[in-house]
């Protein structure tokens, strides 16, 4: 419901057509003024009491008559608000929240009989009836509204969070006719489906044809509607992943100068406090955008996150289970809970919100890393040989999984298996080298997940396994980069030197070696100290 916002926007003096229509109904009817201003104030009792007075206009008048309902529903949501004790707190929707809900269904049903919904009725219809966890009857309401209605975009972010399962997906696009707003859908409901794939293939289609720069199109959006709240929730957050201290700042202040009540408002802020180490600001912001809108799970998200970082495993874990109840397909809700879990070395709880996690999103590498890490605190090997391996299928390589799977195998001495391993995590790295990830042809040794004595360890590793094998020459050149990574390891040390006795096949004088090793490792060591 937080997708409609009665906010006004001027163009130079000249009215849209919908400001004109608003006008109109302002000067035909006075009360609706009223009930317009008291919704900006968030005073949802005063809108209703003024549209009671106005119910012979709900005919003649189809707006007045969705200002009441809307008013009565945003009502019902502040009195949940005002009468629990502690709001922040993790609290089921209870038994009299459920009657005012149902009781605003039969309202509009009864309503719907006697003189049919216009799209915006029955758009309030469907949200309520989704919230009732009716969700083909919401579905229902829904896409009539947007065969009405096609560019409201509210409708079809409401039918989204209706949609449960592939099935459901399938019978709601056969139902739905052809229309470029369409996509939009279809990437909000892969998303919360977790069909990652899927998502991303509607994604780069969209950037494809519709626009080439995420970040440019925000700013676009919001030099054509500068007064626009919608979605500046996520764009603060995306730019607080991307550390653009500049452009937060000035969306924070922005937003503030629009509305400085608005959740997205404050979750704007609570991202810059966050960025700045301002926890307690961030604290305070978040707190106020939930009290602005409950039932938004990002703010909950980022509380959780901020309570995980110190180390108030209560309040997070409160947070995390709230976005839970309003989403329970939230993959990094279900990842925080079993980081929680693991801090407290709960590790066969923390195993099942990982695996919950992972189930939600499985396409993230992260959740199937954690999952093997506490498999592997479990001793369970080859569940944690399971999850890492299932880390390396999805695209890890930060993380290391390919990695542990090998030391799980070295400790268990299964020496086939752990020299694949190994292998495969030679390859990633090799490819992160020449991936030039820092711009300059080489890798930055403070990138995460890349550690030079794991790679040493690698290499040392299967060059031992191939010069066993009597494969001379590779199993050489793997110890020379060995000793690249790790010049000072004294078992690094002594494995060269003893495929480097006289005698060897393929070696006539160690000294030429020696000189050649050392030639090499110089290069090496002036790449890896030359400034980035």
């Amino acid at each position: 419901m937080d997708k409609i916002k009665l906010n006004g926007d001027f163009n130079g003096g000249v009215l849209s057509e919908a400001e004109q229509v608003e006008a109109e109904m302002a000067s035909s009817n006075p009360a609706y003024f009223c009930i317009h201003n008291a919704m900006r104030r968030y005073q949802y009792a005063e809108a209703v009491a003024y549209a009671q007075g106005e119910e012979g206009a709900f005919a003649r008048l189809p707006a007045m008559r969705f200002f009441y309902f809307y008013a009565r529903f945003l009502h019902g949501q502040s009195l949940w608000i005002q009468n629990c004790e502690a709001p922040l707190d993790f609290a089921a929707v209870t038994e009299d929240d459920v009657k005012y809900s149902m009781k605003l269904k039969e309202e509009i049903k009864q309503e719907h009989l006697l003189n049919s919904l216009d799209p915006l009725m029955r758009y309030l219809y469907g949200v309520i009836l989704r919230q009732l966890g009716l969700h083909a009857l919401a579905q229902d309401q829904l896409i009539l509204a947007i065969a009405e209605e096609p560019f409201m975009w509210c409708y079809w972010f409401e039918l989204a969070d209706c949609v449960m399962s592939t099935k459901d997906l399938t019978d709601v696009l056969s139902r739905v006719r052809p229309h470029w707003m369409r996509d939009f859908f279809l990437d909000r409901a892969y998303s919360a489906l977790n069909m990652t794939e899927e998502a991303y293939g509607t994604c780069k289609y969209l950037r494809k044809t519709l626009f080439s720069n995420a970040a440019k199109l925000m700013e676009k959006v919001r030099i054509a509607e500068p007064a626009r709240l919608d979605d500046m929730d996520f764009y603060s957050t995306v730019l607080d992943v991307r550390g653009d201290k500049v452009r937060l700042a000035k969306l924070a202040r922005d937003l503030h100068d629009i509305d400085p009540f608005a959740p997205e408002t404050n979750v704007a802020i609570a991202n810059y406090c966050r960025i700045r180490d301002q926890r307690d600001k961030t604290i305070e912001h978040l707190t106020m955008a939930i009290r602005a809108c409950p039932d938004a799970p990002l703010p909950w998200l980022l509380l959780g996150h901020e309570y995980t970082e110190l180390k108030n495993f209560v309040r997070a874990t409160a947070s995390y289970q709230k976005v839970v109840e309003l989403n329970p397909r939230d993959y990094k809700a279900w990842y925080g809970l079993g980081q929680v879990c693991e801090n407290d070395k709960k590790y066969p709880q923390a195993a099942v919100y990982f695996y919950r996690s992972a189930q939600n999103g499985r396409f993230d590498s992260r959740v199937w890393n954690a999952l093997g890490d506490v498999y592997d605190k479990m001793e369970q090997a080859e569940d944690a040989c399971r999850a890492y391996w299932q880390a390396y299928q999805v695209g890890d390589k930060d993380d290391g999984a390919i990695f542990k799977l090998g030391k799980i195998y070295e400790r268990d001495e299964k020496k086939e298996k752990m020299v694949q391993a190994y292998e495969r995590y030679i390859e990633v790295c090799e490819e992160t080298l020449n991936g030039n990830s820092n711009g300059k042809g080489k890798e930055d040794p403070n990138r995460p997940g890349f550690a030079y004595s794991d790679v040493s360890h690698a290499y040392l590793v299967v060059a031992d396994a191939y010069y066993n094998n009597q494969r001379y020459t590779e199993a050489r050149a793997l110890a020379l980069k060995a000793a690249l990574y790790s010049p000072t390891d004294t078992d690094v040390k002594s494995f060269c030197e003893s495929i480097l006795e006289p005698g060897d096949p393929g070696f006539d004088e160690r000294s030429v070696l020696e000189k050649t090793f050392q030639s090499e490792y110089t290069c090496m060591e002036q790449s890896l100290d030359e400034p980035t």
